[in-house]
Order: C-alpha cells, then sequence, then structure tokens
C-alpha cells in the first residue's frame, strides 16, 4: 500500500496515475482491512489532490462492485438511479418520480447514503412518506420483484464501502469514494440515470462507465447533483448509448413543458416534503411542482427504452397519475413492507 501511496502523492509533479491493476490492487486493500486506517486516509488524499484517472475510478468501481451482497432481481430490465448528494434546497423529486416510473411498469431501483450529515438523503424522505429506508437486502429484492420499486442503501448492500464513505466526516472532503458510490449498480441494472456534480466531470464518469461495460446511462448535471432534470431551462447532460457517448442537453421544452421558475423545485423539512410528495401523487397537488415530477418520471422512461422520446413519456406518466395508478402504487408499496414485517414476525 505505500508504494501506490507514494505514486500518487508525490505532489504536483512527481505524482503519477495508478495503472488499472494497481488501482485494483489498492481498493482491495481498503475494502479487505489490508491497508491500515493511515494509509486508508493517505491514499484517499493523495487520489483527491492528485485526481483520478479514468483507469483508476474504473478499476475502484470494478473491486467494490465484488463486494456488493447479491441483490436477486427476477430477470427484469431495471432502472438505476444512485442518489447519495442528499439536499438543501429542492424537492426530492426522485421520490415521487420513481414511484411513477415503477407504476407506468419500468421497474426502478434507487440507492444511496441515508446516513449523509451534510444534507437530507432522500432515504430519509421515504422515510417521512411511511417507507422503510433500511430494508436489508433479502427484503429490498422482495419488494422490486413484487412492486418493481425498491430503496437500498449503501450501508445494506455494501458495507465495507458505506464504511469507507464515512470518512469523510473525519477527513472534511469529498473522497473517490464518493464517485464509487455512485457507480455500484447493485442491481446489476442495464439502464442508469446518475447525478454528477461538476459539468468537467461528465465526460470523465462516461468514459468510466464504457470501460466497465455499462449499456446505457444519462448522466446529469442536476439540481445539487441530483439525477434529474430542472425545470427552469437546460441540464447538462452526456448520454451514454451502445459504447457511444455524447453530449445530451434536456430542458422542459423538449417533454413539450414550459419552463419552472426557482420557487417550483423549493424543498422543506422530510415531513413536509412528504405532503407534496403525496400531493402529487393522489392528484390534490397540480402546478409545476407537478410538472417537474412528470418530466423527471418521463425521463425515467425515455432513459429505460420505454418510449421513444421524452413527449412520449409524458404522456404515459400524465395517464399513470391522472388514473390513480402513481398513488395506487404508492399504497401498494406500503403495504407490501407492512408484508414484510408480518413475515419477518411470524418467522420469528
Amino acid at each position: 500500500m505505500k508504494d501506490f501511496i507514494a505514486k500518487a502523492g508525490k505532489g504536483k509533479r512527481g505524482s503519477r496515475d495508478l495503472t488499472f491493476d494497481e488501482a485494483s490492487s489498492a481498493m482491495e486493500c481498503l475494502l479487505s482491512g489490508i491497508a491500515t486506517p493511515y494509509q486508508v486516509g493517505a491514499f484517499l488524499m493523495a487520489m483527491r489532490v492528485k485526481g483520478e484517472s479514468v483507469d483508476e475510478l474504473a478499476a475502484f468501481t470494478s473491486v467494490a462492485i465484488r463486494y456488493n451482497r447479491p441483490l436477486n432481481i427476477e430477470g427484469k430490465r431495471l432502472l438505476n438511479i444512485p442518489s447519495y448528494a442528499g439536499k438543501k434546497e429542492t424537492l426530492h423529486v426522485l421520490a415521487a418520480s420513481a414511484i411513477l416510473i415503477s407504476a407506468a411498469g419500468q421497474p426502478v431501483i434507487i440507492h444511496g447514503f441515508k446516513d449523509n450529515r451534510y444534507k437530507i438523503g432522500i432515504g430519509k424522505i421515504l422515510e417521512a412518506m411511511g417507507m422503510s429506508p433500511d430494508l436489508g437486502i433479502d427484503d429490498a429484492a422482495y419488494l422490486l420483484n413484487h412492486e418493481g420499486f425498491s430503496y437500498v442503501d449503501l450501508k445494506e448492500f455494501n458495507p465495507l464501502l458505506y464504511k469507507l464513505l464515512l470518512l469523510r466526516d473525519e477527513l472534511g472532503v469529498r473522497t473517490s469514494i464518493n464517485t464509487i458510490a455512485l457507480l455500484t449498480n447493485p442491481g446489476t441494472a442495464n439502464r442508469h440515470i446518475i447525478g454528477i456534480a461538476h459539468p468537467p466531470v461528465l465526460k470523465k464518469i462516461g468514459d468510466v462507465l464504457r470501460s466497465l461495460g455499462y449499456e446505457d446511462a444519462l448522466l446529469l448535471k442536476g439540481p445539487e447533483a441530483g439525477p434529474e432534470l430542472s425545470i427552469m431551462g437546460i441540464t447538462m447532460g452526456m448520454r451514454l448509448e451502445d459504447a457511444v457517448l455524447l453530449p445530451q442537453d434536456l430542458a422542459p421544452s423538449d417533454f413539450g413543458l414550459q419552463d419552472g421558475k426557482r420557487e417550483d423545485m423549493a424543498g422543506a423539512v422530510p415531513e413536509a416534503e412528504a405532503r407534496v410528495i403525496k400531493g402529487i401523487l393522489d392528484n390534490s397537488i397540480n402546478d409545476n411542482r407537478r410538472n417537474w415530477v412528470v418530466m423527471n418520471g418521463a425521463l425515467g422512461l425515455y432513459v429505460s427504452g420505454r418510449v421513444i422520446s421524452p413527449k412520449d413519456g409524458v404522456s404515459v406518466i400524465l395517464e399513470t397519475l391522472s388514473s390513480g395508478k402513481g398513488y395506487q402504487k404508492y399504497l401498494s408499496i406500503l403495504d407490501r413492507q407492512k408484508e414484510l414485517l408480518q413475515m419477518k414476525a411470524k418467522a420469528s
């Protein structure tokens, strides 16, 4: 491990990128416990200062994925949406749009990091909506197989990577682990929507995904680095499709919708957001917040290949909402979780 730290940490002129094999070995040392706590911190900070190459990130991620606990999915074409950044200012639109995506027939898995000390994670919002953000891996798979929707926390599907992610509290800055967590793909999905914090990183992460063999992904510079489109105008993006990576910026007009305003995206404490999300799902709220949810639901269907165009996705999501299927899906997810709890009680 000392050799890897030395190679990456020799400063602005002396540092060198690790090879794929070296980076794989380094990540194995971090996750297996071979590296000491001092070495873990030194290595992560050296990588932070040097900047990670595509090969390094691909190697780190490929090793991390091997430590995923298996999520047994019954052969469904799955949409994967990682949500780790958390929010301070905007509504967790994904909590509503993902339910609508699944209600429209597209299975979707969200994975994230509930224990974010700096921002409100989507796990907190789902919890305020009555859902459990602490499902074990088998329960998450059961819910996904029966309802086409599930949230699974990093703590549950990759506890060793979770422990490394917690080091941000001690180091005070993001590290490679934040990026790796986004790319872990616990359900081995073949379609992805991933939020990226900084526009210059979009292409790099796209190249990492291509190196890992991902089939189809949309990378977005979404609000607060979330995996979503803004209702206020153009959202910068990159699309990986059939091993080709191209820019794909999207705006409300691509979905046949009007631009909204900042207040249309305003967030709140989890309990208040939960009321808004439920109001959108049960059709008691019909304003630009609803349009924002519809747009991101349509995006999920479009990236999943369920519809040909974003506008077609809007038609499907609007029908799902107006027919009551979206709210019924939400209630069905709650009932399924109660069923899981009852099954566990009987087993014990």
